[in-house]
């Protein structure tokens, strides 16, 4: 089984989504709906491209993108399929395992920094 652990990231000055680009945050399936389409960007990503969630500037959690198309499952991390945004709602999934409950641990998708913002907001559904 392969776990997920990024550490010492650097964050690009220009993020791919900012927070004026957020509609709202939706914590039942951790979707964030964009107010533009960023699928071209998306396009030009891969397995060897990762992400950060931030609030404040500040890292709550990091992801990689993972198409769909590849066969391997990512347990312990975030993961956006950069094939695929229905109506600018970019999903972020989260892979675990019944038998590794420690996993479940790992998933800051909801984290209470990130439904804080969007509450505080007007924008957390």
């Amino acid at each position: 089984m392969g776990i997920i652990l990024i550490e010492d990231a650097v964050l690009q000055d220009q993020p791919l989504v900012k927070n004026s680009d957020i509609l709202f945050y939706e914590r039942s399936t951790s979707s964030f709906k964009l107010l533009k389409n960023i699928q071209p960007q998306l396009d030009t990503l891969d397995a060897f491209h990762a992400f950060a969630v931030t609030v404040d500037g500040e890292p709550v959690y990091f992801g990689t993108f993972h198409p769909m198309y590849l066969s391997s499952i990512l347990y312990g991390g975030a993961t956006i399929n950069p094939n695929y945004i229905e109506n600018n709602k970019l999903k972020v999934d989260f892979a675990y395992h019944d038998m590794f409950p420690f996993l479940m641990s790992l998933d800051k998708r909801n984290d209470p920094k990130i439904l804080d913002a969007f509450r505080s907001s007007g924008r957390l559904r």
